[in-house]
């Protein structure tokens, strides 16, 4: 099951939430109404969802006719996803890129994913090139 969605328009994963993201998802539960296009399923044919507590946990759920019927437990990032994305960052600054855990896009899109660039250059996922200034 596929734990991808948008929150308030930027793509999140579910199983992953950032603090931000957790107290916005705590913000929204019992006020989200079919049409709000607040928090959406990235599944194919899934369609806006809502949120349901149990205890202290949050599940997103789809509204009725949705083409996907799962429920997506909401939890926030673990430390090991941040013990990773730390990795990951250290190494490509070992490698010569500027590493950013979490950026936002020209479009105003904040990004939940590693972002790789030349230190040099502008944010491009495909090019791959150690900072010339940087002896190897």
């Amino acid at each position: 099951m596929s734990t991808q969605a948008r929150l308030d328009g930027t793509p999140v994963d579910l199983s992953a939430l950032t603090p931000a993201d957790m107290t916005r998802i705590a913000e929204l539960h019992n006020t989200i109404d079919r049409g709000d296009g607040v928090l959406e399923c990235m599944e194919p044919g899934g369609g806006e969802m809502y949120l349901r507590k149990h205890g202290d946990r949050y599940f997103a759920v789809h509204f009725p006719g949705a083409g996907c019927t799962a429920k997506h437990a909401v939890t926030p990032e673990t430390d090991e996803h941040k013990r990773q994305k730390d990795y990951w960052c250290r190494a490509a600054d070992s490698a010569g890129f500027e590493a950013v855990p979490e950026y936002t896009t020209t479009g105003g899109n904040s990004r939940r994913r590693l972002g790789q660039r030349p230190r040099t250059g502008r944010c491009r996922s495909a090019t791959f090139k150690p900072d010339p200034c940087r002896s190897t």
